[in-house]
């Protein structure tokens, strides 16, 4: 466990991670992280954040373009009477 100080930096409020938890984490300067409050129990979580993964388009993204046209020009008068609702 650590003890650590608030300090200010420029407008933002700072806690430091010693190095040797940055190490344990595998975490570095720069990396983003998850900040979570849990008022209840007066303490903060710093979570690692999983990165965005890019979906590469396939085959199957033209062919559900193709069935979403195809549905809304079948059903478009049913679609828009639901949407006057």
């Amino acid at each position: 466990m650590y003890t650590q100080k608030i300090f200010q930096a420029g407008n933002s409020s700072v806690v430091a991670i010693p190095k040797e938890l940055l190490r344990k984490l595998d975490l570095k300067s720069g990396q983003s992280v998850v900040i979570k409050a849990d008022p209840d129990a007066a303490r903060l979580i710093i979570e690692t954040s999983i990165p965005v993964q890019t979906v590469k388009k396939t085959a199957s993204d033209a062919e559900f373009k193709n069935w979403l046209a195809q549905t809304l020009d079948e059903d478009s008068e049913i679609l828009d009477e639901l949407a006057k609702h």
